[in-house]
């Protein structure tokens, strides 16, 4: 394979060098103080894979580092899959400070599926419906939590920082993991790259057009979260395999020390279906929703803070993006973006205008659906 050009060397930093940068050191996104960003977002993904992300869920995580194919975890001392034959796999919650995060309950089910397929466990794994009012949680001789610490979608990938707290029916803490898990489109940018400079002449700036269009659309999301989905089945259970091994062996190689217990109610490391957006987030919620109510504003701009309230995920914006739905003189692409908002932020409130909404494109609106009933 011939070596990169320097020309397409310098398109690739200036087109993928904010996503690839993925050593970076960074903090987590938090809700309660910040202002939401892209790359409020990136940095505390990046910083997973250095060391572990304070968290509340998760608790002390000084014993905690990378092992097998988790980016950060730890185990009790004696932890044995085959010690346990009931497992429950509740809601999960995120520290987001939204409502839900798009595609945490197909994550849940996806690993739920996985856990219960291996040989340990075959048969033994109960993840309950979410949203299942005056239904108790089934009881397990290990519960396992879960958590969306952080939260990264765009038109190239869907990436999660998710956390797991399992806890046995003695109140102590099995294991705990931190791990990113999500697909991301830049090798696919990077091939996109390589082949619209080949069909550019050499022309830069012509290849970064066609880079650029070549790049996927909301359309591929789905696709994003299935293989999101995928890798949870793979990574977790391969992780959790590897430490019974590994411990049962008396290995070194995998973090382990004596159980805790654990020490905040069980009921808080669940999904509340609240928001929880500090005053900070709720000005800058306040300030995009003035700006989409606005028809003075630049018509960019006002689709742009749509697409952006979806991505915080704020219920704010939920009425907002309905009045533009049901308004028949609304610009087309701001009904396709206010439909996409409604699906990000997955409150059922948005489905009965999504349900009767005509005009707007069909994708969108089956998409927010879909994202609203399963995700």
């Amino acid at each position: 394979m011939r070596p990169l050009r320097p020309a397409f060397a310098v398109l690739c930093a200036l087109f993928l060098g904010p996503l690839t940068a993925l050593a970076t050191p960074g903090r987590a996104f938090d809700p309660a103080t910040d202002a939401w960003s892209r790359e409020a977002l990136e940095d505390g993904a990046k910083a997973v894979k250095t060391a572990p992300l304070p968290t509340p869920f998760l608790g002390d995580e000084q014993f905690m580092r990378p092992f097998t194919g988790a980016h950060q975890a730890w185990f009790a001392d004696g932890f044995q899959l085959a010690k346990y034959h009931h497992i429950v796999l509740p809601t999960w919650s995120n520290s987001l400070g939204r409502y839900h995060v798009t595609g945490q309950e197909l994550l849940r089910r996806s690993l739920g599926t996985a856990l219960g397929a291996m040989k340990p466990w075959r048969g033994g794994v109960a993840a309950p419906a979410a949203n299942t009012a005056g239904t108790a949680m089934p009881s397990g001789d290990l519960t396992i939590y879960g958590n969306i610490h952080q939260f990264k979608n765009t038109a190239n990938d869907v990436e999660y920082v998710i956390e797991l707290l399992a806890v046995d029916n003695a109140g102590l803490i099995q294991f705990k993991l931190q791990d990113i898990i999500g697909t991301s489109g830049t090798a696919g940018m990077a091939v996109a790259g390589a082949t619209a400079y080949q069909a550019s002449n050499g022309n830069p700036l012509s290849a970064g057009l066609a880079m650029a269009m070549s790049m996927p659309t909301d359309r591929d999301q789905f696709n994003f979260y299935g293989m999101a989905g995928d890798e949870i089945q793979r990574r977790i259970p391969a992780t959790l395999l590897a430490a019974d091994k590994s411990i049962a062996k008396n290995k070194p190689d995998c973090p382990h020390s004596a159980a805790v217990p654990l020490t905040v109610a069980p009921a808080g490391l669940m999904a509340a279906n609240s928001e929880a957006f500090g005053p900070t987030l709720a000005d800058q919620v306040a300030s995009y929703i003035a700006i989409v109510n606005d028809p003075k504003a630049d018509m960019g701009d006002r689709r742009d803070r749509l697409r952006d309230l979806g991505k915080i995920g704020a219920r704010a914006a939920v009425p907002v993006a309905i009045a533009i739905i049901q308004d028949d003189k609304a610009d087309n692409k701001l009904q396709e973006n206010a439909a996409w908002a409604l699906g990000e932020i997955g409150h059922p409130d948005g489905l009965p205008a999504l349900q009767a909404a005509h005009g707007v494109d069909g994708f969108n609106v089956k998409a927010a659906i879909t994202k609203i009933s399963e995700y």
